[in-house]
């Protein structure tokens, strides 16, 4: 796919997300549609400044299909965790609860 379609897709994106939730901060959207994401030391932990502020990796050299992949990927764990929390089966509450906080669920 050419490169103005995927920045297209991109734009596109985050049109809907801020239709949608016109509540968030335009840096805030991007970093929930996985479009920017966190700088991560050797063991994957965030970087974050003296003031414990987020930094964020630097996607200038990166292709727009790369960033299309990551969003799409973004896009998709989201939907199953709203899924994840609609359902009633205790299985899947018990699995979401551990993914979100790391501990067992009661």
């Amino acid at each position: 796919m050419p490169r103005a379609e995927r920045n297209a897709e991109i734009l596109q994106a985050l049109t809907d997300v801020l239709a949608e939730h016109p509540d968030l901060r335009f840096g805030q959207a991007l970093l929930c549609l996985g479009i920017i994401e966190p700088a991560r030391d050797d063991r994957g932990e965030p970087l974050r400044t003296p003031g414990q502020r987020l930094l964020m990796r630097d996607p200038f050299h990166e292709e727009p299909g790369e960033t299309v992949l990551r969003m799409r990927a973004t896009l998709a764990r989201a939907q199953e965790q709203q899924a994840a929390r609609r359902s009633t089966d205790p299985d899947v509450q018990a699995a979401l609860h551990r993914a979100m906080h790391g501990v067992q669920h009661p």
